[in-house]
């Protein structure tokens, strides 16, 4: 399968052009939905806290609301949810994460050494840029590329559509120490 998002203005000429490859392929068939939104959380130091995945399913599965897809980065974890329940699943992840706190999460704090966080340095400053940007992804244009051939895959299937499992299953991978 390959899935993607794709700005809902833009939705019909997408399906124009994603039907023209499939029958240039000869095989396959083109889906479509339009009742989604997208949310996000975002922020620095996620790939060293592990848990942070888990935390949002988990908030996400507490309100009730289901997860139709996941996307995730070093600095961003996404979902698509009913839009008719977007409202409610941006304040559950915003509670989640205390953000209406002073005093966020403590536990998602990372703290790094000083050698490692002077190595890191210029690596903390480009994600901080990419991040001031992300407001709107659209305006965003390829500024690098980054090879990570270290990567593995894991599918789950058969796992059943309710609000909960991803979260079952993060939660499990965050207690592994895996982010």
């Amino acid at each position: 399968e390959v899935s993607f998002t794709v700005p809902a203005g833009e939705l019909a000429e997408t399906l124009t052009a994603a039907q023209e490859a499939v029958s240039e392929l000869g095989a396959g068939s083109v889906l479509s939905g339009t009742n989604l939104a997208k949310v996000s959380a975002v922020g620095l130091g996620m790939k060293a806290a592990p848990g942070v995945a888990a935390r949002m399913f988990r908030k996400l599965a507490d309100a009730g609301i289901n997860i139709q897809m996941i996307t995730t980065s070093n600095i961003k974890v996404s979902v698509l949810v009913d839009r008719n329940l977007c409202e409610q699943a941006l304040r559950a992840v915003h509670q989640g994460f205390q953000l209406d706190s002073a005093t966020p999460a403590p536990e998602l704090t990372v703290t790094k050494s000083k050698s490692a966080a002077s190595s890191r340095a210029s690596e903390q400053e480009h994600l901080a840029e990419v991040v001031s940007r992300l407001g709107s992804m659209e305006d965003i244009v390829v500024s690098e590329v980054d090879l990570d051939d270290g990567q593995a895959r894991i599918t789950v299937h058969n796992v059943q559509d309710r609000p909960g499992i991803s979260a079952e299953l993060f939660e499990a991978v965050a207690e592994a120490g895996v982010s």
